[in-house]
This record gives structure tokens, sequence and C-alpha cells, in this order.
């Protein structure tokens, strides 16, 4: 079975989440509570994938380099701890 129209398919769908939500912000005015509540699914999901893309690569290839890449990710975000988050305006 060719998985390309299966990857068209799904591809064309987050697309066009990504043009909704976009018009959906830009158009409207969309609570705090909904956009914390989208980005903390977003972010457990995220997670979700790099928690098993790093014992994944690791099994298939037993490089060492290749998950040092995969969970490169991880280290800006041990960095950040303890770090109060500040506003910006303008």
């Amino acid at each position: 079975m060719n998985p390309a129209p299966s990857a068209a398919f799904w591809g064309l769908v987050s697309r066009g989440a990504l043009v909704l939500g976009a018009a959906i912000g830009y158009r409207g005015e969309v609570p705090a509570r909904a956009v914390a509540a989208v980005m903390a699914f977003g972010s457990g999901v995220l997670t979700t994938i790099v928690d098993t893309m790093i014992p994944e690569a690791f099994a298939e290839t037993h490089n060492w380099a290749r998950m040092a890449v995969e969970g490169g990710d991880l280290v800006p975000d041990r960095e950040l701890k303890g770090r109060p988050f500040r506003y910006r305006d303008g």
C-alpha cells in the first residue's frame, strides 16, 4: 500500500487546522485560558513524541550521536528552568 495518499491527506488536515487557528486568532479574541489549554495539550503531545523518538532512534541504530541530536531539544529546556518569564511590551 502506498503511504503517499495518506501522508497527503494528513498534511492537508494539519495545514487546514493551522489556517483555521490563525483565522480565529486574527479575527476574534481568544480567552487566555483557551490558549493555555491548547498549548498545554500541544506540549504534552510533543513531549510524548520526543519520549518515544529518543529510545526508538537509539534502538534502531545504536548510534549515540543520533540519540544526542534527538535529545538536543531537551537541553535548552533544562537551562531555562527556574528563570522568571518576563512580558515584553512592543
